[in-house]
């Protein structure tokens, strides 16, 4: 009881600091909501859009079912999930948040796994794309591709760090598999519609999470209360971790690519292990984007968040292990 009184109490703190802000800063809330919206339109919708349906039709065709064949084994031995566990995973590295979260989701829908495997595959299957960390984080942001590679590599190597923990929680029983194709009495054009349906309504919901948080963060720097939550922290003698690190750190826990670019702005030899920690996060953004995925299957959200945290922390600590070693790339 006394924690959903905690829990509404706090939903009407946040939701009354953004309507006060939609009131007394309508020019900056405006314009953060643009700034969202490009992100989606150029960034996302040209890329994700056309690969969400490729992706829909692939599982109507039985791709699926040939991808879980040749890797039941490993995933049942690495991190405990049937072999559709791969496909997720494959495909979000491929294509990036939310995506490993939507094929979670249809194989849940789809009733190929049960919700608490859909569970443990997300722990790992939910990551940035090799084309984010690599070209807009290595490329673009740094300006340096080596280091983007570095990056993709600590978040694949802490991913499946994070899936084999999660996968040792609760033991799954999977019954013998034996391979066949997924057989529809859906024709081709159904199928495509059908795909072109959800993609669309999928993207949208992605579209809206993206400006709702870009406009959250654009209202934490203009009220302050970035710096207000920062102040505090810096003064803790043992840290000794600089303002604008944990500014930058603490926008990219809330949407993650204005932080990896404020964060791509400090110091490299400081700053990459921070960069490291907000990818293997995701930021809140994408997770509220991939628990929406689900629908009317209910996923344990704490058990998604906590991995996400975790992940985050293992990104951490091994790009600041392999800095050490590796130094020569900044």
């Amino acid at each position: 009881m006394l924690k959903n009184k905690i829990y509404l109490f706090l939903k009407i703190i946040c939701l009354s600091f953004l309507f006060i802000c939609f009131i007394i800063f309508p020019k900056d809330v405006t314009k953060a909501s643009k700034e969202g919206l490009l992100l989606w339109y150029n960034n996302l919708l040209p890329i994700l859009f056309p690969f969400m349906i490729i992706i829909r039709l692939s599982e109507y065709a039985g791709i699926r079912e040939l991808i879980n064949k040749l890797f039941s084994k490993y995933m049942k031995s690495v991190f405990n999930v049937s072999g559709y566990g791969a496909f997720p995973f494959i495909m979000g590295l491929l294509s990036g948040n939310p995506m490993g979260a939507k094929i979670t989701a249809n194989l849940v829908e789809d009733k190929k796994i049960t919700l608490s495997e859909a569970e443990k595959i997300l722990s790992f299957s939910s990551n940035p794309g090799i084309a984010f960390v690599i070209g807009s984080i290595g490329t673009n942001m740094l300006n340096n591709k080596t280091v983007g590679i570095f990056l993709f590599f600590v978040m694949l190597l802490s991913s499946i760090i994070t899936g084999i923990i999660f996968g040792l929680f609760k033991k799954e029983t999977f019954s013998k598999y034996s391979y066949k194709k997924n057989i529809t009495n859906i024709s081709f054009g159904e199928a495509f519609g059908e795909s072109v349906k959800s993609s669309a309504d999928t993207i949208t919901v992605i579209g809206g999470y993206i400006v709702f948080f870009c406009v959250l963060s654009s209202m934490l720097e203009k009220t302050y209360l970035l710096d207000i939550i920062c102040l505090p922290i810096t003064k803790i003698p043992f840290l000794h971790i600089n303002t604008n690190i944990l500014k930058a750190t603490l926008l990219g826990i809330v949407e993650v690519t204005n932080g990896a670019y404020l964060l791509c702005m400090e110091d490299l030899s400081t700053s990459l292990p921070f960069i490291s920690f907000i990818i293997g996060f995701g930021g809140l953004s994408i997770f509220f984007q991939s628990i929406s995925m689900f629908k009317d299957n209910k996923i344990k959200t704490y058990f998604f968040f906590f991995s996400k945290i975790l992940n985050g922390f293992i990104s951490f600590v091994i790009c600041y292990i392999f800095l050490n070693f590796f130094d020569k790339l900044l």
